[in-house]
């Protein structure tokens, strides 16, 4: 996924095809692998951040609730600059698995926005 950053606009746009594509034709059946969470990463790396939160909210559906998945979460509502709606997935985070530091780091990041605003509403 490192080269994720090196593709053009067109092949992003084949990406985000072809991963819809492979939703489609998916059928969940409890295995180890949390495709919906892969898509979900991926898409996040194409700058696709409510089409991510979409595949996300997928595996929560599937699998329950997971520290790593609302860390994704939280991280798409940063980058669409949904303070509110970040803070709250990483609050979820961090009581799902409170060890995890870079949910705490976050956290703290979002915080920090937060309070640099004056009118407290998201942008």
């Amino acid at each position: 996924m490192d080269h994720i950053d090196h593709v053009t606009e067109s092949e992003k746009l084949e990406l985000y095809r072809v991963i819809q594509q492979v939703w489609d034709v998916y059928y969940p059946m409890a295995e180890e692998q949390d495709v919906a969470c892969h898509l979900g990463v991926l898409l996040h790396k194409l700058g696709c951040y409510t089409e991510a939160l979409d595949y996300f909210n997928r595996s929560v559906e599937i699998y329950g609730p997971d520290a790593t998945i609302t860390y994704n979460m939280s991280m798409c509502h940063y980058d669409l600059r949904q303070m509110e709606a970040a803070l709250k997935s990483i609050h979820e985070a961090v009581t799902l698995d409170p060890d995890c530091e870079k949910a705490g780091a976050m956290r703290s990041r979002i915080e920090a926005v937060i309070s640099s605003r004056s009118d407290g509403k998201e942008l």
